[in-house]
């Protein structure tokens, strides 16, 4: 959420500043989700202290999760490239400053 509050005031056009806002409510929902899938693992809840019933398979979720937090991130490091390589400068100065941006996945 930090590095597309940073994108938000260092890009400043209206199709970015969409894009960075669809960006957070899904990042948003996907924090949610999760959360409630963690937070409702068992079935029923009292499965938490002794009870029987059964739980989610975590193997599966897991899987889910770090896959789509992955695909997140690689999408969060890809937005600024359209409006970067639109500048007017040199190609090494692109590059650059792509290079910068993506010191973040490091």
């Amino acid at each position: 959420m930090s590095v597309l509050l940073f994108y938000q005031t260092v890009f400043n056009t209206l199709g970015f500043r969409r894009a960075v806002n669809a960006t957070q409510l899904f990042l948003l929902a996907w924090l949610i989700a999760f959360f409630f899938v963690t937070l409702f693992q068992d079935h029923p809840i009292a499965r938490n202290w002794g009870a029987p019933g059964h739980a989610i398979n975590w193997r599966i979720f897991y899987i889910v999760e770090i896959a789509t937090d992955v695909a997140l991130d690689i999408f969060i490091l890809c937005l600024p490239l359209p409006v970067i390589h639109r500048l007017h400068v040199t190609n090494k100065k692109r590059w650059l400053i792509n290079g910068v941006f993506w010191l973040g996945a490091v």
